[in-house]
C-alpha cells in the first residue's frame, strides 16, 4: 500500500561491480562454490598474493537529481557462526573512497576504479552447516533519501595454496661392531643364533 502512495522510495541507481587483473582485463579466476540447496555459483578466486583489482559502475535509475555524501567500496573478511548468523565477526576490513559528494549522475559518468594490494587475505574461504569464512567487496553509496538498496555485495573465494614442503635427506644409520655386540645380546646370546629375535 506504501509504495502505491509512493511513500517508499526505490534505489535511485544500480551499482554493479567489475573484477579486472593487472592489466585491467576481465578476471578469469573462477572457483565454483556451492551454495545454499545444493546449488553452485561461480565467484571470482584469488590467493593471498593477489591484489584486488576493478571498478564499480553507477547506473541511475531515475531523472531525479539525487544527492550523495560520497561511495566507497570495503574489502572484507568475515567469519560467521551458525549460532550467530546474521552477525558476523570481521577479521579483515579495509576502505577507499572512490568518489566526493556529489550528485549520482556525475558518479555515474565513468567507472569509478577501486584496488587492493599487500592484503593479508590468510584464511581460505568455507561454506559449512556450522560456519562461514568470506570474502566481499561491498560498495555503498550515503546520502539523504538513500536506503539498504544503495549498497552492493560482491564476494570472491580465497584458496590459499602451499608450496610442498621439500623432503628431507635420508637419515643415515651407520651400525659398527660395538652396536651388533649389544643387539646380539638382546636377542639372548652370542652369536649362535639361539636367540628369538
Amino acid at each position: 500500500m506504501k509504495n502505491i502512495l509512493g511513500l517508499v522510495q526505490s534505489a535511485p541507481c544500480r551499482i554493479d561491480v567489475d573484477f579486472k587483473d593487472e592489466k585491467g582485463h576481465r578476471y578469469k579466476k573462477t572457483a565454483v562454490v556451492k551454495g545454499k540447496n545444493g546449488e553452485t555459483e561461480e565467484l571470482p578466486l584469488f590467493t593471498n598474493h593477489d591484489a584486488i583489482v576493478g571498478e564499480v559502475r553507477i547506473t541511475p535509475l531515475t531523472t531525479k537529481r539525487v544527492e550523495h555524501t560520497g561511495i566507497k567500496v570495503q574489502l572484507l573478511g568475515q567469519i560467521e557462526l551458525a549460532s550467530e548468523r546474521g552477525s558476523p565477526h570481521d577479521f579483515v576490513s579495509l576502505v577507499r573512497e572512490l568518489a566526493p559528494p556529489g550528485d549520482v549522475a556525475s558518479a555515474a559518468q565513468k567507472p569509478l576504479p577501486f584496488e587492493f594490494r599487500n592484503v593479508e587475505m590468510q584464511y581460505d574461504s568455507y561454506r559449512g552447516l556450522q560456519v562461514r569464512c568470506r570474502y566481499l567487496l561491498r560498495v555503498s553509496m550515503a546520502g539523504k533519501g538513500m536506503g539498504s538498496d544503495s549498497k552492493k555485495e560482491a564476494p570472491f573465494w580465497v584458496r590459499n595454496y602451499d608450496a610442498p614442503p621439500e623432503e628431507a635427506p635420508p637419515i643415515k644409520m651407520e651400525v659398527g661392531p660395538a652396536a651388533a655386540a649389544v643387539a646380539a645380546a638382546a636377542c639372548g646370546g652370542g652369536g649362535s643364533g639361539s636367540g628369538s629375535c
